[in-house]
């Protein structure tokens, strides 16, 4: 059998090749023609098919067997087609050669030169890596043992050597040694650690000292694994030779979600509820004419639901209630990373092995009943009716639905599945976020009809440019941890002293995480109370927390330092023991002694230097509530131009933080959306009283529904008020703009600026002159 690169080789001929091969033999036969046309005599009266016969065979035999002598017949230029079969196979082999040969040979330059990136296996985050590699003229070896595996390697531009990623001989093919980047990324957790543990020993041993550490990437999806693997491999080589960096795609994928996506997107005013159920064992899901089996809060649960702690805009807005289908290692780190950032929020977790994936999930997280209303349930990934059915029955009003099975198919199917009967059943439909590896935004948004708010998260795309960045996401997280450091080394401490005093590279990989969730929970805290991040040269001065903020958000990050403590199973106990997981400080707010109240206060002081270090200001967001009529899409100049004064008047604050808020009703308050968007002075918000999809469809015609889900594709925020409630308690904002028809139709109070639909302005603040 042949060399796998030459066969690979063989197989990747370019069509150039084959197009002027072809075209060189029908030049040839078109020679040959013409000269034996020219040659033989003129065909007699009657014999021109004889003739014509003699004039084919001749030209054939001269192009196809050109070691034979000529006739006569053959005048010139059927003699230059005599020698293109010979010069084309010439070329043909020396082509063919030099592409069987030349994978062989890159790959073995590129060993000998070294510097190189060598991929162990294939996945769709390893093409990711590949192509920004080699743009930025890096090499790139990919390891891979199945055919599918070395054809999309050959596509994607990298070289390839066919093997097992534990034989030796294979890795010393790779030329690891000499190597700049080893990832380990394409296999099971346990399969990435053995390979990248014999690829610390293997270059530990041949590595040239002179050469920079190599980086050895290595995914470990599960967190519990990645701690104990990140506190051994100093034991496989010395940091000076190897240097690894564990990561795991799904923490990355969600933490990725909730900065882009935050929790709150989806906003509910508070209102008292009845306890939801938690920990719900649910082995099948209702027959039709059956009713669901009853279920109860566990004890722990039903505890703690009185005991929630409230703040800011975690007063004024429920806490979110998930929907998470699919029981993968993604819906765990989903479901974990929303514990850890909301406030006694309420999860529901679908999977055909609901129940084994609970067992699992309690036995990891077993304080996550404490912080949460929890239900489990035993439905396929594309939901059905009767799963639908059940599902609300346990967790009404989600504000988010979360799809995050491993095949982007099936969440595509369970999506539509869901919005097909949120929309039969009259229900608000809340965002939906889809888990694809490869996503096809245009297909996806076709496929969800008019559905504005779905998102696609945990990309190989999106994956791989953290990889390649840097760590993106931890900066924040790297520069608390640094100044702890350099806070306990100017106290006299000695580096290395305790586990957490080493610098962020060194830092074991639990301890990492404890400082990535803290990090993520300053952005949760900046949100709670109503503050934005915007680039700091549009806020001049310096931004310092007043006595009662203070107070307010260290509260919050004692609450946030409990529920990750509880969540992994620590106790209070008066004397701390790290061992058996027991600590005094998980105790209330208001027991908690005043030193370690300071610990607290010490966090949230630090927060706008913080910030300001990554580029970032503090500046408090700045709502402007839009009223108006229903009115027909058409708009005076007039109008435009009165709201354009007003807007540029009224939004005072950087655009990032200002926030305008609008019902869906008035076609007047969308013109006025426009108009904000069009000038880059904010974001928008939207007030829903009843279910889009009915709006939309009474819209006039389809420009005009697709301007609504233009800006509806960009808000920054829904508001929900099932009970036509007043949005002003809720959103508390800082001016109202009315809308009229023609001013007769004007409450008597509650705004700051009038305008009607011919655009005159009849009310202004009173400190605001006319033009």
């Amino acid at each position: 059998m042949a060399h796998p690169d030459i066969r690979h080789g063989l197989a990747d001929w370019r069509g150039r090749t084959v197009v002027v091969a072809v075209f060189l033999l029908l030049a040839a036969h078109g020679l040959a023609l013409w000269g034996f046309a020219i040659g033989l005599p003129p065909a007699p009266w009657g014999d021109e098919v004889r003739h014509a016969q003699r004039v084919a065979f001749g030209a054939l035999g001269l192009v196809w067997a050109p070691w034979q002598v000529p006739t006569p017949d053959a005048a010139w230029p059927a003699p230059m087609g005599r020698w293109v079969l010979p010069a084309l196979g010439l070329w043909l082999c020396a082509e063919g050669c030099a592409v069987g040969l030349r994978r062989y040979l890159r790959r073995r330059w590129m060993v000998q030169r070294g510097g190189h990136a060598v991929l162990l296996g294939w996945c769709p985050v390893t093409w990711e890596l590949v192509q920004p590699w080699l743009r930025a003229g890096r090499q790139v070896l990919v390891v891979a043992e199945n055919e599918d595996a070395r054809r999309a390697a050959l596509q994607a531009g990298a070289a390839i050597v066919s093997g097992r990623w534990d034989d030796e001989r294979v890795l010393i093919h790779s030329g690891i040694a000499a190597a700049h980047t080893v990832a380990c990324i394409a296999g099971r957790d346990t399969e990435n650690i053995d390979a990248a543990v014999h690829v610390a020993r293997l270059v530990a041993a041949q590595r040239d000292r002179s050469l920079i550490p190599l980086q050895l990437l290595v995914h470990v999806g599960d967190p519990f694994l990645r701690a104990s693997v990140g506190g051994q491999i100093d034991q496989f080589a010395a940091r000076e030779v190897v240097q690894w960096k564990l990561f795991s795609t799904a923490q990355i994928a969600v933490r990725r979600l909730l900065r882009d996506a935050p929790l709150h997107f989806w906003r509910v005013p508070s209102q008292p509820v009845a306890s939801l159920v938690c920990c719900t064992d649910e082995e099948t899901l209702p027959r039709q004419g059956q009713s669901a089996p009853h279920s109860s809060p566990c004890q722990q649960c039903a505890a703690d639901v009185d005991t929630q702690p409230t703040l800011q805009d975690s007063e004024r807005y429920q806490a979110p209630r998930l929907w998470i289908v699919g029981t993968t290692p993604l819906a765990e780190e989903l479901a974990v990373a929303t514990l850890r950032q909301a406030r006694y929020p309420s999860l529901a977790l679908v999977g055909r092995d609901a129940e084994e994936f609970r067992a699992s999930f309690l036995a990891r997280w077993p304080g996550a009943c404490a912080v949460a209303n929890m239900v489990f349930l035993s439905a396929p990934a594309e939901l059905g009716e009767a799963g639908l059915s059940h599902l609300l029955s346990l967790l009404p009003n989600p504000t988010g639905i979360h799809f995050c099975h491993e095949d982007d198919g099936v969440n595509l199917a369970a999506s539509l599945t869901v919005q097909r009967a949120f929309v039969q059943a009259n229900f608000p439909l809340p965002p939906l976020y889809l888990h694809c590896v490869h996503p096809g935004k245009q297909a996806l948004r076709g496929a969800l009809g008019m559905h504005p708010w779905f998102l696609h998260f945990g990309t190989a795309a999106e994956v791989a440019q953290e990889i390649l960045m840097g760590e993106q996401l931890d900066a924040v997280a790297e520069r608390i941890h640094e100044r702890y450091v350099n806070d306990s080394l100017a106290r006299g401490d000695a580096l290395g002293s305790r586990r957490s005093l080493q610098h962020w590279p060194l830092l074991a990989e639990d301890l990492k995480d404890d400082n990535r969730w803290a990090a993520d929970h300053h952005f949760i805290k900046v949100q709670d109370l109503r503050l934005a991040l915007v680039p700091r040269q549009e806020v001049p001065g310096t931004f310092q927390w007043n006595a009662a903020q203070v107070e307010a958000l260290s509260r919050t990050e004692h609450d946030r330092w409990m529920v990750q403590r509880l969540l992994t199973g620590w106790q209070y106990a008066a004397e701390r023991d790290d061992a058996r997981k027991q600590h005094p400080d998980i105790v209330p707010w208001e027991e908690l002694p005043e030193n370690r109240r300071e610990l607290d206060r010490e966090v949230v002081r630090q927060m706008p230097e913080l910030f300001a270090q990554m580029g970032w200001a503090l500046c408090r967001c700045q709502y402007l509530l839009v009223r108006g009529p229903r009115t027909p899409w058409a708009f005076p100049e007039a109008f435009d131009h009165a709201i354009d004064t007003i807007l540029a008047t009224a939004c005072t604050a950087p655009p990032q933080a200002v926030v305008l808020w609008l019902g869906a009703d008035s076609a007047l308050a969308w013109r006025v959306a426009e108009r904000m968007q069009a000038a880059k002075r904010g974001r928008i918000g939207l007030i829903l009283t009843e279910p889009l999809d009915g709006y939309l469809r009474g819209l006039p015609d389809d420009p005009t529904r697709a301007r609504v889900l233009t800006l509806l594709r960009q808000a920054s925020g829904v508001l929900y008020l099932p009970d036509r409630r007043d949005a002003m308690p809720a959103l508390q904002p800082d001016r109202v703009l009315q809308l009229s028809i023609d001013g007769s139709d004007l409450p008597t109070q509650g705004f700051d600026w009038a305008v009607d639909a011919a655009g005159r302005v009849l009310r202004r603040p009173p400190h605001e002159a006319a033009p």
